[in-house]
């Protein structure tokens, strides 16, 4: 898989929908063969798909390397404003 390298922010490359690279990763909070969750500067990331893999986890470069047969990836909640219950109430 030819990816250009490191890069600021976050980027996904899939080839093939079997070889994904995520930059920007800042963990892996859970995994098995078929979902991949990851916390991200852009908020968690849910990946799915069939007979997942993490190749590599380079926590240095914040990148994620994961195998398989992917299904779709998404994001499960946006990045965090630092507004609570609260201020969303009373504007």
């Amino acid at each position: 898989m030819t990816i250009p390298e490191k890069s600021n922010g976050q980027n996904i490359y899939i080839e093939n929908r079997e070889h994904l690279k995520i930059t920007g990763v800042n963990d892996v909070i859970s995994f098995d063969n078929n979902f991949v969750e990851t916390e991200t500067e852009l908020g968690n990331m849910l990946i799915r798909g069939e007979n997942l893999k993490i190749e590599k986890l380079n926590p240095e470069e914040r990148e994620l390397l994961l195998n398989g047969y992917f299904h779709s990836c998404e994001y499960a909640e946006t990045k965090k404003t630092g507004k609570n219950i609260f201020t969303r109430i009373f504007r």
